[in-house]
């Protein structure tokens, strides 16, 4: 199983558009879970018109199985059951305060819940900002899918805030005061994490002029404990964090990388760490049946599939029989071509934008469809390759981090 959360650390971006119509597209092919973790400001329910019985609400406070929880397509939204493979959990179609702010136990018991699904995929629907309930559901050596558009500038920075508090919480996690009573080959003295900890305060200050970013951190730490494994450890795991990110209502490749790709590596540089790799995984265009599809509680990928064809002439009606007859098949519009990635360049501003030149070049920038498709092709490849480390097999409790880091 494979959990994906899609995130943004800011609202309006389309964060829900993407991650329904994703889902919607993997179950195509793959027994897919989508989860509303967008729990008092939902949109999800208002996307889909049809009946929920039960929620993550009966789940954390009737004790109902998660399992009784997982909500198919409504027969009159997907009669033919082309997407068959959808499974949704909702979140409570109310405010509840005790939902939308979880605490420690029920916060607990959605995670085990959630690892405990049956899925090939589980697609998290992540609600905006940088909380503990937002940051405790995502990966810890990686992003999941951040997305962002050319039109909201704002959420750049939101980001790149975002990848900066996941590594302060590993930080903070591997460097408690629990971690420095555990045994590990590396000696360090409790006061020696006390010191560190410092460190990271100052790091998380963004008034500290001294130590802007993890490249800064890294630079002082390296003064004080110089032949540190813990130390080394860590630094490995900030260099080898991942960023994959998806462009919303993209609209041209110039105006995108001039005012997404790379003003967002900057920041990455300036606030997090020049060593810090980003992966684009597509975009989704800009289209005015997107945003229709939104009001009439209609899915695009199920708008899109249950189109009504416009009716064959008589003549079109006679061919297509005549190849019928002749064992020859109809016209079809040929598939996009799988991109393959290229080895990763100095350059990664040049990088980015050869994936998106090739992309928009073969085709996929003018169908939201393909766009889909073309990320569900991304993720696959993600899946299958031993050099990226996307999503999460599970969703990890602090202990569980501290563990798996001084194993």
């Amino acid at each position: 199983m494979k959990i994906i959360p899609v995130a943004s650390g800011k609202g309006g971006v389309g964060k829900t558009t993407l991650a329904l119509n994703l889902a919607l597209a993997l179950s195509r092919r793959y027994k897919t879970v989508l989860i509303d973790l967008d729990a008092g400001t939902s949109s999800l329910r208002n996307f889909l018109e049809m009946k929920i019985n039960q929620d993550i609400y009966h789940f954390l406070k009737k004790d109902v199985p998660i399992e009784k929880c997982l909500v198919p397509l409504d027969r009159s939204l997907d009669p033919e059951q082309q997407f068959a493979g959808f499974r949704m959990i909702a979140s409570p179609k109310n405010f509840i305060s005790e939902i939308v702010n979880l605490d420690g136990p029920l916060k607990m018991k959605l995670a085990r819940g959630i690892n405990q699904l049956q899925a090939d995929y589980v697609i998290m629907d992540i609600k905006a900002g940088l909380d503990s309930h937002v940051l405790e559901f995502l990966p810890i050596n990686n992003t999941g899918i951040l997305i962002f558009t050319p039109q909201m500038k704002a959420a750049i920075s939101t980001a790149v805030e975002l990848v900066r508090a996941i590594l302060l919480r590993v930080c903070r996690i591997c460097l408690s005061q629990k971690a420095s009573r555990m045994t590990f080959r590396d000696i360090l003295r409790e006061k020696d994490f006390q010191v560190l900890n410092s460190l990271i305060d100052r790091l998380e200050d963004s008034y500290n002029r001294r130590i802007k970013n993890f490249d800064d951190f890294f630079l002082e730490v390296e003064k004080r404990f110089p032949y540190s494994v813990i130390i080394s450890q860590l630094k490995q795991f900030i260099t080898r964090f991942r960023v994959y990110f998806v462009l919303n209502q993209f609209n041209g490749v110039e105006e995108s990388a001039e005012n997404i790709i790379k003003p967002f590596m900057e920041k990455l540089n300036q606030m997090v760490s020049s060593d810090i790799m980003i992966t684009n995984l597509g975009w989704v265009i800009f289209d005015e049946e997107i945003r229709r599809s939104s009001e009439d509680g209609l899915p695009y990928l199920v708008m899109q599939q249950y189109r009504r064809e416009p009716e064959m002439s008589a003549e079109d009606r006679l061919d297509a029989k005549l190849r019928e007859l002749v064992g020859l098949d109809t016209q079809k519009h040929e598939p996009i071509q799988k991109i393959s990635e290229p080895a990763m360049t100095n350059n990664e501003v040049t990088y980015q934008l050869d994936i998106l030149h090739r992309m928009y070049a073969r085709g996929a920038s003018k169908d939201p469809e393909a766009n889909f498709d073309f990320i569900v092709a991304r993720l696959q490849a993600l899946k299958s390759s031993s050099i990226h480390r996307f999503g999460m097999q599970r969703i990890f409790s602090s202990m569980e981090i501290r563990r798996a880091f001084y194993s």
